[in-house]
């Protein structure tokens, strides 16, 4: 079994996914860059607008007690990142922390299971405030998630996954 830090690192797609049902799922491509041992930058974009990442992010692994947090920070100046461009210019103490964002994995059997404790992870969304709430499921070559956005007054699903989880899995291939 690889350790976490190489199963997260790569580049992922749910093409199969999409192209079986593109009425429920959009092809979308995931990319986690190592910037130092326990430090990642992300991006998320559809595949017909790769330079156009509707989500970028950095992501910290802390191993504790026999599980993994991974803690989630902002990218600062996200334009100027966008296709995993000048990462060697992020510094580590200019990351501002996305609180209560922090993911929590078990490893069970050989598969990383993750979800985000609480409801503190707030969202905005088409005016709204929303918390964030997922399950992922990642190993050797996939990455499974669902992330769903909850209404934060009414606790009513406004966002997100509705037919269970984008599979996305690990290839070779720059997207």
């Amino acid at each position: 079994m690889k350790a976490f830090e190489e199963c997260l690192e790569g580049y992922f797609t749910n093409k199969y996914q999409a192209m079986k049902d593109p009425t429920k799922y959009a092809h979308i491509n995931i990319r986690h860059v190592r910037l130092s041992s326990n430090l990642f930058y992300g991006e998320q974009a559809y595949d017909y607008s790769p330079m156009q990442p509707y989500r970028q992010f950095i992501l910290k692994v802390i191993h504790e007690n026999g599980d993994y947090i991974v803690q989630n920070y902002s990218v600062p100046n996200p334009e100027q990142h966008i296709g995993c461009k000048n990462l060697e210019i992020i510094l580590e103490n200019q990351l501002h922390r996305r609180l209560g964002c922090d993911i929590i994995f078990k490893l069970e059997g050989e598969i990383f299971k993750g979800y985000l404790p609480g409801k503190e992870c707030i969202v905005p969304w088409r005016g709204k405030k929303t918390y964030l709430q997922n399950k992922i499921e990642l190993g050797e070559d996939f990455y499974w998630v669902i992330d769903q956005g909850f209404d934060c007054e009414t606790n009513h699903q406004v966002w997100g996954g509705e037919w269970g989880f984008l599979k996305f899995y690990k290839t070779s291939a720059i997207i």
